[in-house]
């Protein structure tokens, strides 16, 4: 299963309940699985974020979930948001922050080449025809990176938290990032114990903050990570500031639950059926 989105919708969030679809699956009589969907009104308060869980059907002997068009897929999820945020709010988003989890370094392109067309054509099909002459919704695509080598420590003692490593909240964007593209490391939250590892977001396409430099910031770059880190404090399991972005954050649990429950196709030595 692929690593799931977490669109940030550039208004308030709504603060009433929403409508989150559970997936539950049964094995017919020739062992197939098959899925079933049930729409539940569940409250938001918990986590903040409204999100949707697409589980793509079983079509091999080896139980793989395979995507016969995942870009289609991508697009009814965008659309599906959409329509919950214009629900709530009237109108849809003029700006959408899209953070994407699960891409390589080496995948940036596909990134462009696929996705973004993707949630282009779900924009048109959901905008009205003014709204998408005016260039709206803005979009902006940020990659959210985990697994690097890279690690920061501060040169003086005055500048280290109590674990030795630089206060949350520190940005690095130039030195050890890509001359010639849009990249930083934030380390937001706070390393209990050893050392703390920034994450890496790399911004492989952008609308909206490149228009959008207002005091107290100098440019766009402030205008990003200065979001990011706020972003960053509104995990609903913790008190304090995460690591990565809680929009980043919830796609990654929402398809880990998802593999807690087909676990059966994920580990079949466990001892569920097959």
């Amino acid at each position: 299963m692929e690593h799931g989105y977490g669109f940030v919708l550039n208004r308030s969030k709504p603060a009433h309940s929403d409508i989150k679809t559970r997936y539950y699956y049964h094995r017919d009589r020739f062992k197939r699985y098959q899925s079933q969907a049930k729409l539940l009104n569940t409250s938001m308060r918990t986590t903040g974020w409204p999100f949707k869980l697409v589980v793509f059907k079983v079509s091999d002997e080896q139980w793989k979930l395979e995507a016969r068009d995942k870009h289609q897929d991508l697009r009814s999820l965008l659309k599906s948001r959409l329509q919950v945020w214009k629900a709530k709010n009237g109108n849809p988003p003029e700006n959408i922050l899209v953070y994407r989890d699960g891409v390589s370094e080496g995948q940036y392109n596909l990134v462009l080449e696929n996705e973004l067309p993707a949630l282009q054509k779900a924009s048109q099909e959901l905008y009205p025809a003014t709204d998408t002459k005016n260039g709206l919704p803005r979009l902006t695509i940020v990659v959210v990176g985990k697994h690097h080598n890279t690690r920061f420590y501060p040169m003086k003692k005055e500048e280290a938290d109590r674990s030795s490593n630089p206060q949350n909240g520190t940005v690095v964007d130039r030195g050890v990032t890509e001359e010639r593209n849009w990249d930083f490391f934030p380390q937001a939250h706070t390393a209990i114990q050893g050392t703390a590892r920034p994450a890496h977001y790399y911004v492989v396409y952008d609308q909206i903050f490149w228009r959008r430099v207002q005091p107290p910031f100098a440019n766009a770059a402030d205008v990003l990570e200065d979001l990011t880190h706020n972003m960053c404090y509104m995990f609903g399991r913790a008190t304090k500031a995460v690591s990565i972005c809680p929009a980043a954050y919830y796609a990654d649990l929402v398809c880990e639950r998802a593999r807690c429950y087909l676990s059966g196709l994920f580990d079949p030595s466990s001892g569920s059926p097959r």
